[in-house]
This record gives structure tokens, sequence and C-alpha cells, in this order.
């Protein structure tokens, strides 16, 4: 629940506090189901708390799941491993060795409105996260780091020699600014 204003703050954290301590693990893990018709044959979580990460900087509520599927095996997604972190995910970029998802960085709600649009133009930035996706293993969360402006689609990003490549746009990327640089 979100404050409507200064007065409902108190009643926003208080009913936001409620569904936290009345939700369990299961409600915040990444999970699955696999239907048959409307019939659900199969549901669990898809990573545990050991395989899911958290960036240093705050990337949302979001959790982005990699999950790796033997395509010799039958899809049974409780014998796959996963890779999680806490984040969104808009555009993937993928090498021979390396998965990477890119995002708009989250902006908070209290920034909303005609303020959150000249945040935007001063400091709109993408967030970056890596994985290591070589071998006959699950996918392995590497890191996340974030740049300055936004990416275009998949293909503003590449890598070359291990090291990722990403060309952006300073402003934001809805062209309220008359003014933008590349990057």
């Amino acid at each position: 629940m979100y404050p409507s204003g200064p007065a409902a703050e108190d009643l926003a954290l208080e009913s936001n506090r409620r569904v936290i301590e009345q939700s369990t693990l299961e409600d915040w893990m990444p999970s699955y189901t696999l239907l048959a018709g409307e019939e659900v044959m199969e549901q669990g979580l898809l990573a545990d708390c050991a395989q899911t990460h958290r960036p240093a900087e705050f990337a949302g509520f979001d959790t982005l799941t990699v999950l790796t599927l033997s395509l010799d095996e039958s899809l049974d997604p409780a014998a796959q491993s996963a890779a999680a972190v806490i984040a969104d995910g808009e555009t993937v970029y993928a090498s021979t060795e390396h998965l990477f998802v890119a995002t708009n960085v989250w902006v908070p709600p209290e920034l909303m409105g005609d303020a959150r649009l000249g945040v935007m133009e001063e400091d709109y930035s993408t967030a970056l996260h890596a994985f290591d996706i070589t071998g006959d293993g699950p996918a392995r969360y590497l890191a996340s780091g974030s740049v300055d402006g936004h990416l275009l689609n998949q293909f503003s990003m590449d890598e070359y020699d291990g090291h990722l490549r990403v060309a952006t746009t300073d402003g934001s990327p809805w062209g309220a600014s008359s003014t933008s640089k590349s990057g």
C-alpha cells in the first residue's frame, strides 16, 4: 500500500507491516507452477535463499531468476538449478560465457509526479546484473552494477575479452529533454 498523502503514511506503514508479518518465506522466493490445462501438476520454489542474491544498490522488489534447463531431460523445475537476484529485468544479452540483464534503476515512490521527471533527467541510470553460464551446471550470479543513462535495446550490449560493453544515452528515455549525450 502506498500512502495517498502525508496523513496516510502511518496507515500505509501499519498495513504493509501486517502483510509482511503474515507472509512466509515461500511468499517472497521465486516459485513455479506446472499446469496441464487448468490442473496444477506441480509447484515449488525455483531458488532457495543460498541461490538468491541482493545487489549492493537497491534494485526494486522483483526477483530475477535464471533457470538452467537440460534439453536432454524432461522439464522438471524441481530438479533444475536457478540463480536469483532481487532486481527487475528488462533487457537481456548473452555471450557464450555470460548472461547480462539490464533494467532501469528503480525510482522511489516519493519521487513520483513532476519531481520524478527532473530526477530522471539528471540521474537516470541502468542497473546491470551478470551471470556465469559456462559449463554444464547451473547459472551462477556474479555481480551487479550500474551505468549512467539508458540502453536502447539488447544491441546496446556486447562482451569483448571478458568485459561487458554498453552504449547508453543520458537523459530520460522519453525525450522530455531537448539535449542528450551518448556514452
